[in-house]
């Protein structure tokens, strides 16, 4: 029951996407706007999702990834990081109160960060 909610939450972007897609000729722009949400991970208490979204950044050539935390019950999702050029795998604590994911620092070094809940 654990990944029901957020693989419906994914499912039904999906489908507004394609929706929305489906309103208006394919562009270049429509694909500008393009994001992928992926990676799901439920808190051990069941309450909280992470995922991560990734955008195209059509400048540089590359990918841009967000991670992303929401609350299931309330569907309030919540930022935690901006235009990373990768996010590795995430993972909660046993407790639920910290989640710790892979990303590069500013000198493009892979660092282990620790965000609270």
């Amino acid at each position: 029951m654990r990944l029901v909610s957020p693989c419906i939450a994914v499912v039904a972007l999906s489908i507004a996407a394609s929706a929305a897609s489906a309103q208006a000729p394919n562009t270049f722009d429509i694909a500008r706007r393009l994001v992928t949400p992926h990676s799901v991970e439920i808190s051990p208490d069941g309450r909280t999702a992470t995922f991560v979204v990734t955008r195209p950044d059509f400048e540089t050539n590359y990918n841009d990834f967000e991670l992303w935390t929401v609350d299931l019950a309330a569907g309030s999702p919540r930022e935690l990081t901006t235009s990373r050029k990768v996010i590795g795998q995430t993972h909660w604590s046993p407790d639920g109160t910290s989640l710790a994911f892979l990303t590069p620092d500013s000198a493009g070094k892979m660092q282990l960060f620790e965000s609270l809940s």
